[in-house]
C-alpha cells in the first residue's frame, strides 16, 4: 500500500519544477530580448539619422566646406527618418519580400509607435559656423599655415609700445611748445613786435606800447612841450589882464571896440590852450598808465612763463620715468632717440628760462618791477608822482621858474626807467631753402582724399538691397548696423566717443588728433594679440583668405582652397568680400575704402617709427621746421614742428604703401632708408634711388630682420584683432548673400540650415513569455507590448 501511494510522485514533482524552469527560462530569454532590443533600436536610430544627414545641401559643401540640411521640413524629415528606420529594423515587408527575405525569425516584432523630429542649430549661430570651419580646416590647413604669419606678428607687437612712447613725446612736445606762447608774450611786451598766424601764412605786427618803447626823447619833448602850453597859457592871462586893462583906459569907442576884438582873440587862445594843456597832460598820464600798464603784463608773463617752465618740467621727468620703465619694450633704435630727444628737451626748457643773452627771468622780473616802482611807485619821486605836482590846475598857479624845475626832475626821473630790458628767445640760424621739405598741406589733402567716402559710389561695385540687407544674419540677430559714414576716418576701431579719428591732420596747434590715436591704436590692438592661443583664430582667418574675394584676388588671379580660380565664383561682390567681412557696410566702395584707411592707419606708425629713428631725415625735418615755423619762433616750439613734418614724409610713403599693396606687391614690414620709396621734398613722387635723389639721407647702418607684408597679411591682421561675433556674422552674410544670388532664391535664409537633429522615438517590441504586470509603468503598452523611448541629438 505504501509503494502504491508514492507511485507518479516524480512526475508531478518534475512538472513543477520543470513549470518554474520554464517560467525562469522565458523570464530570461525576454529580459535578454528587451536588453537586446534596446541597442539595436539606438543603432538603428542613429544609422537612420545619419542616412538622413546624408542629404545635406550640395552648394554649401562644394562651394564653402559646410554641411547642412537641405530639407528641413519637420514633417518630411520625420518620414524619411521612419523609412530609415523601418528598414533598420526589418519592419517594412514590403522591402523585405522585394528581397526575398520573407521567411526568417521575427523575434522582436519591432514596431514604431511614434517618432518626433526637430532640427536644431542652424548656421547663423556662430559657434555651429566656427566649429564647421575649424573641422574643415583641420584637414586643409596644417599647423605650419600660420608659422610666417606668427613670426610677423611678433614683429608687428614690439611696434606698438614703440609707437606708443612716440604718441607720448608728441603729447609732451605739444606741452612744450606752450612755452614758446608765454615766451611770444614775454618778447612781445618787452620789445613790442609779435607774429600773428593767419592759417598758414604769417603777419608781422608792431605794438603801440611796449616795455622797451619808453623813448627817453619822446618823453623829454613831451613833457617840454606841455610846460611851454603852460606858460604860453600865463602869458596869454597875463596879456587879457593888459586887455582889460587898456579897455577901461581907451577914450574912443572905436579904440574900446579894437581891444575888445583884441580881447576876444586871446580869450579863444587861452581856450584852445587850455584844451591843448588838458590833452597833453591827458596824453602824459595815458602814456604812464599805458608803459605801466605794459611792464605789469611783462611781470605776468614772465611769472607764466617760470610757472609753464616749471610744469613742463615735471612733466618732462615723468615722461623720463615712463620711458624708463617701457624701455625693455621700445625697439632699440628708437629707444636711443626717444632718450636723446628727452636731454635735448631738458636743454630746450633751460633755454627758455633764460633766453639768448643768459638772463634768469627772475632778474627780467625784478628789472620790470623796478621800472613800475619809476612809474608809479610809492614814493613821491615816481614819474606819475611828479608829473601830478604839474597837473593842470596846479601848474597854472606855479611860477615858471618851479614849473621848470619840476620838468627837469621828471626828465631826471625818466631816465631811471630801464629801457634796456633784454630777453631774446628767437631763433636766429634758418634756411629758407628748406621750406621745400614742407609738404603737409599736400601730404594732409590727398591723405583726406584717400579715404573720404562721398555719396557717389564711382565704379560698378555692389550694394546690399534694402531687402537683402533686412535678411541677413547679423542684422536679423543684433539689429541694422549704422550705415552713414562722415568724411573722413571714423569707427575703424572702437574707441572712445571723444577719441574718435576725426581727420588726418599735421598742425601743430592742434589738441590731441590724428597722428597721436594712430601712433596709440597700434599699441592698443596688438597687446591684446594672445600668441600662445591664436591657432585656431588663424584657421578661421585663413578660412576667409581661402574662401572669399578681395581686392587683390582677380589681379593676383588667386585660387580658393578647393584650388579654383575665386574670379570664377558666382558671388554677390565683385571682390572685397573679405573687406566687407571686416567693415559690414552695404556698399562694396566704402567697404573697400575703410580697409584702405586701416591700412594708413597700420603703416603710418610703422613708417613713422623709420622716420624718427632715421639721422637724415631728422636733420632735414629740423632745419625745415625752423625755416617754416615763423619768426618768432625759439627751440621749444621746433620739436612739434619738426615731429609732424616727419609724420607728414611717413604719411606720403603709407599711401604709396597702400597703392603698391593693393596692386599685390609686398611692402616691407620695418622701413630702412633702402625701403622708403617716396621723395621728401614738394611735388616728386618717388625717389629712384640714383645718385643725387636721396644723398642728403643716410641709413643707421643697422641690419633689421626685413619679413614682406602683403594686402592679406594686413587682411589676416585686421581680422585677428576684430570682434570674433563680428568676423562670424560677416561670413555668415556673405554666404547668404552668394547663396541668394547663385540660387536665384531671394528668400533663401542661412537660418533654414540646421546642423543638428533631435529625435525623440518610442519603438516596441511584444513579449514572448513575460506578462507587462512585471514591467515598469513607463514600458506598458495597452497593446501588451514592450515600450523603448530613445532620445538622440546628432549632426555634422
Amino acid at each position: 500500500m505504501r509503494k502504491e501511494s508514492q507511485k507518479g510522485s516524480i512526475t508531478i514533482f518534475l512538472s513543477i519544477i520543470l513549470l518554474a524552469m520554464v517560467l525562469v527560462a522565458g523570464v530570461i530569454v525576454d529580459g535578454a530580448r528587451i536588453n537586446t532590443a534596446k541597442p539595436q533600436i539606438k543603432r538603428a536610430l542613429e544609422t537612420s539619422i545619419r542616412s538622413a544627414l546624408a542629404g545635406y545641401n550640395m552648394d554649401l559643401k562644394e562651394k564653402y566646406g559646410l554641411f547642412a540640411l537641405n530639407q528641413n521640413d519637420k514633417v518630411h524629415l520625420e518620414e524619411i527618418i521612419k523609412d530609415y528606420l523601418n528598414k533598420n529594423l526589418m519592419i517594412d515587408k514590403e522591402e523585405l519580400d522585394d528581397k526575398n527575405i520573407s521567411n526568417y525569425l521575427n523575434l522582436y516584432d519591432y514596431k514604431i509607435e511614434s517618432i518626433e523630429v526637430k532640427p536644431i542649430f542652424n548656421l547663423c549661430e556662430n559657434p555651429v559656423t566656427r566649429q564647421q570651419i575649424l573641422e574643415y580646416m583641420k584637414y586643409r590647413g596644417p599647423k605650419e599655415i600660420g608659422k610666417e604669419f606668427i613670426n610677423k606678428l611678433e614683429l608687428l607687437k614690439k611696434a606698438g609700445p614703440t609707437s606708443e612712447a612716440y604718441k607720448k613725446r608728441i603729447d609732451f612736445e605739444k606741452e612744450l611748445k606752450n612755452i614758446e606762447k608765454f615766451q611770444r608774450q614775454v618778447y612781445k611786451n618787452i620789445y613790442g613786435e609779435y607774429e600773428k598766424k593767419i592759417m598758414w601764412s604769417y603777419k608781422r605786427e608792431k605794438m603801440d606800447y611796449y616795455v622797451r618803447g619808453f623813448n627817453e626823447k619822446v618823453f623829454r619833448s613831451i613833457i617840454n612841450e606841455y610846460i611851454e602850453e603852460i606858460l604860453n597859457y600865463k602869458d596869454l592871462k597875463n596879456s587879457l589882464k593888459d586887455v582889460k586893462k587898456e579897455i577901461d583906459k581907451a577914450k574912443t569907442a572905436k579904440k574900446k571896440e579894437e581891444l575888445r576884438e583884441k580881447r576876444r582873440k586871446i580869450q579863444r587862445k587861452i581856450e584852445a590852450a587850455h584844451e591843448n594843456i588838458e590833452d597833453k597832460y591827458e596824453k602824459i598820464l595815458k602814456d604812464m598808465d599805458e608803459y605801466e600798464t605794459i611792464n605789469k603784463k611783462a611781470v605776468d608773463s614772465i611769472v607764466e612763463l617760470a610757472e609753464n617752465s616749471k610744469a613742463v618740467r615735471l612733466s618732462l621727468e615723468k615722461y623720463k620715468d615712463e620711458l624708463s620703465k617701457n624701455q625693455s619694450q621700445i625697439m632699440t633704435e628708437a629707444l636711443e632717440d626717444l632718450k636723446a630727444q628727452a636731454e635735448d628737451y631738458d636743454r630746450q626748457i633751460s633755454y627758455a628760462e633764460k633766453g639768448s643773452k643768459g638772463n634768469s627771468l627772475n632778474k627780467i622780473k625784478n628789472e620790470l618791477n623796478e621800472n613800475i616802482e619809476v612809474l608809479n611807485g610809492r614814493n613821491s619821486s615816481s614819474i606819475i608822482n611828479l608829473i601830478e605836482e604839474i597837473s593842470p590846475n596846479t601848474a597854472k598857479k606855479l611860477e615858471s621858474k618851479k614849473l621848470k624845475r619840476l620838468g627837469c626832475s621828471i626828465i631826471a626821473r625818466i631816465k631811471s626807467y630801464n629801457n634796456d630790458i633784454q630777453y631774446d628767445y628767437l631763433l636766429k640760424e634758418r634756411d629758407n631753402n628748406y621750406k621745400q621739405y614742407d609738404n603737409r598741406k599736400v601730404i594732409q589733402k590727398g591723405s583726406n582724399d584717400k579715404i573720404k567716402v562721398n555719396g557717389n559710389q564711382g565704379d560698378n561695385t555692389a550694394v546690399i538691397g534694402d531687402k537683402e540687407y533686412s535678411m541677413l544674419p547679423s542684422v536679423t540677430i543684433t539689429g541694422p548696423k549704422k550705415d552713414i559714414i562722415e568724411s573722413g576716418i571714423q569707427f575703424l576701431w572702437k574707441v572712445d566717443d571723444d577719441k574718435r579719428i576725426q581727420n588726418i591732420e599735421f598742425l601743430e596747434d592742434r589738441g590731441q588728433g590724428f597722428s597721436e590715436l594712430a601712433l596709440s591704436n597700434l599699441n592698443l590692438i596688438t597687446k591684446n594679440i594672445d600668441l600662445e592661443n591664436i591657432i585656431d583664430e588663424i584657421y578661421i582667418n585663413e578660412y576667409i583668405i581661402g574662401t572669399f574675394k578681395s581686392y587683390v584676388s582677380e589681379a593676383s588671379r588667386e585660387h580658393n582652397l578647393r584650388h579654383i580660380e575665386k574670379s570664377s565664383q558666382d558671388s554677390y561682390f565683385k571682390a572685397s568680400e573679405v573687406e566687407y567681412i571686416l567693415n559690414g557696410r552695404k556698399s562694396e566702395k566704402i567697404n573697400q575704402i575703410l580697409t584702405d584707411s586701416k591700412m594708413l592707419l597700420t603703416r603710418f606708425p610703422l613708417n613713422s617709427i623709420h622716420a624718427f629713428t632715421c639721422k637724415g631725415k631728422n636733420a632735414i625735418a629740423t632745419s625745415t621746421a625752423a625755416a617754416v615755423a615763423g619768426w618768432y619762433t625759439g627751440g621749444t616750439g621746433i620739436p612739434i614742428i619738426r615731429t609732424l613734418i616727419l609724420l607728414s614724409w611717413s604719411m606720403k610713403e603709407s599711401i604709396h604703401d597702400l597703392e603698391e599693396l593693393k596692386s599685390g606687391r609686398e611692402v616691407v614690414l620695418y622701413k630702412t632708408e633702402r625701403d622708403w620709396a617716396t621723395s621728401l621734398k614738394r611735388n616728386i613722387e618717388k625717389t629712384s634711388n640714383k645718385e643725387g635723389e636721396n644723398t642728403d639721407l643716410k641709413t643707421s647702418g643697422k641690419k633689421r630682420d626685413l619679413l614682406s607684408t602683403s594686402y592679406k597679411d594686413y587682411l589676416r591682421f585686421f581680422l585677428l584683432v576684430q570682434n570674433k561675433d563680428d568676423t562670424m556674422k560677416g561670413i555668415q552674410d556673405l554666404i547668404q548673400l552668394n547663396m541668394q544670388k547663385s540660387t536665384g532664391k531671394s528668400d533663401l535664409k542661412l537660418e533654414d540650415f540646421n546642423t543638428y537633429i533631435k529625435i525623440k522615438a518610442v519603438v516596441s517590441i511584444k513579449y514572448l513569455f513575460m506578462s507587462q504586470n512585471f514591467m515598469p509603468r513607463e514600458a506598458k503598452m495597452k497593446n501588451k507590448r514592450h515600450n523603448f523611448k530613445v532620445e538622440i541629438y546628432q549632426g555634422y
